[in-house]
């Protein structure tokens, strides 16, 4: 599933993914909402959090490391209770749960990392939790909530970037090559889009010749001041202002053709 986020530099992309995830959310929460039956949770979590700590309590690690990692399994199964009290998850409890197991997972927000077979338990939960939605839900609904999950993994990672390049732990995106699809694969837990320079280069990917078109705003942020720019290619683009020096740093014939 691909995201076509075109605007130069990452303030702006994080705007396009907020406007797609506004259209795409409530579509998804209609899906969601007229969805009939529910997913056990029991069913899903039970023989998986017993595969895995047995796994664990065979293996060689420290006593202490397996402490932690019950403890983190026992979480995912309070996660659940919370989510969904009866433990009969109702397809938009359920998808929330989805998202709540694929965020514990993000471990560049975590303290300490995940134990690989904790992480491959919550993936493994997370992966029969979305089937169990899809399924709910029909093939459009599937392509739907997979769009929305990418976009919501874009958006953290690019608000994550966002915070590293203003602290200068982390280079802005390439500016001479304006453009960008954002993309995540399917199936991972709450993929990173974009976490850092050489990251933002591999999955947001440039597509030269398809930058915004002039004419065209960010949707869910049409108030905002964006600025008009032709950049040394001759090609034209929006872009947000707080963006504008780095690229006009990286492309010294930039021109700004709405002078204000």
């Amino acid at each position: 599933i691909e995201e076509g986020v075109a605007w130069p530099g990452t303030k702006g992309r994080l705007a396009q993914v907020n406007g797609k995830l506004f259209q795409l959310s409530g579509q998804l929460r209609g899906a969601l909402q007229s969805a009939k039956g529910t997913v056990d949770l029991s069913t899903v979590l039970d023989p998986l959090i017993k595969k895995y700590k047995d796994r664990i309590r065979l293996s060689a690690e420290s006593d202490e490391v397996k402490a932690q990692a019950y403890k983190d399994l026992d979480v995912l199964r309070q996660t659940a209770a919370e989510h969904a009290p009866s433990g009969q998850a109702t397809a938009a409890q359920a998808n929330a749960l989805k998202q709540a197991v694929g965020d514990a997972v993000n471990w560049e927000k975590r303290q300490t990392p995940m134990h690989d077979a904790v992480a491959d338990a919550y993936r493994e939960a997370y992966g029969q939790l979305k089937d169990g939605v899809n399924g709910m839900i029909g093939k459009d609904g599937a392509e739907l909530n997979c769009r929305v999950s990418n976009l919501m993994a874009a958006k953290n990672s690019l608000k994550e970037l966002t915070t590293q390049q203003k602290a200068g732990r982390a280079p802005s995106i390439d500016f001479t090559q304006p453009t960008a699809s954002v993309k995540s694969a399917a199936g991972h837990v709450a993929p990173a889009v974009i976490t850092g320079a050489q990251k933002a280069a591999t999955t947001a990917k440039s597509a030269a010749g398809t930058a915004a078109p002039v004419g065209t705003m960010a949707e869910g942020d049409a108030s905002r001041p964006w600025r008009k720019i032709q950049t040394s290619d001759k090609k034209q683009h929006l872009i947000h202002p707080e963006d504008l020096e780095e690229a006009k740093r990286r492309d010294p014939g930039l021109k700004i053709l709405d002078q204000q």
